[in-house]
């Protein structure tokens, strides 16, 4: 938090702080911000929902901050940074807010499925905004190697290369969709008292919409995503019968 903090002020106000012991601090938190979290993870018996929720929110707001104010090379790594951290706030502060574990998992598949439909319906826009900006350098060094279409190599490479980290970070998001349906419905069926807790097949609709979403898009081996929710359905509902 405290990086984040400063490189919004430096954003603001570059004259402020030495360059130097900025980039030097804002290095460090690169690494000390997610091994902080991944630390914390390993004393749960230490730490309630409330803490956990202060802490991926700070990660949150890191990440946030060194994204506006930080470098083009370094921006697929807070984006993603961002994006996990807000999901687990969203999770930890839904289960501080005494909603259980079932309505926390609930939220964390809405959350994920929000990030899955964008990804789905804006693949270029999402990838030019994770693919850093060409430098001069670049520009030069791709000057002489067209294509004979008027685009040049570097450039079909790029887009390429794009393509697949869009697609890849598109399948790890839904992964984690389905990772999360699945505690959503296991944690339903188990802990579900009848009040203030969502329906376990909640999570699993919203799962099919996020494929069917992905599917319309992306179309050809995106279509069978559609399967995975009902597919889980049959297992989980099945184990859970007497």
């Amino acid at each position: 938090m405290f990086a984040g903090l400063l490189s919004v002020l430096a954003y603001l106000r570059p004259g402020w702080l030495p360059g130097v012991y900025l980039r030097a601090l804002v290095d460090v938190h690169r690494y000390l911000t997610p091994l902080s979290v991944a630390a914390a993870a390993l004393v749960p018996s230490f730490l309630g929902a409330g803490d956990y929720a202060l802490l991926t929110t700070a990660a949150a707001a890191y990440y946030l901050a060194v994204l506006v104010t930080g470098r083009d090379q370094d921006r697929a790594m807070n984006v993603w940074g961002l994006r996990l951290a807000a999901t687990l706030a969203v999770l930890f502060w839904t289960l501080t807010a005494g909603s259980g574990w079932p309505g926390a998992f609930f939220a964390a598949v809405a959350v994920l499925g929000l990030q899955v439909a964008g990804m789905a319906i804006f693949p270029e826009r999402y990838g030019r905004f994770l693919q850093p900006a060409a430098g001069p350098a670049a520009d030069r060094g791709a000057a002489g190697s067209g294509t004979g279409d008027g685009t040049s190599a570097g450039d079909s490479a790029d887009s390429a290369g794009t393509a697949w980290l869009v697609a890849a970070d598109l399948m790890t998001t839904f992964g984690l969709q389905v990772l999360g349906a699945a505690g959503a419905l296991a944690a339903g069926l188990v802990l579900n008292d009848g009040e203030g807790q969502p329906d376990p097949v909640l999570p699993l609709l919203l799962l099919l919409a996020a494929a069917a979403v992905v599917g319309w898009r992306r179309q050809g081996w995106a279509d069978l995503l559609v399967a995975v929710p009902l597919v889980l359905s049959v297992v989980l509902l099945d184990d859970a019968e007497p």
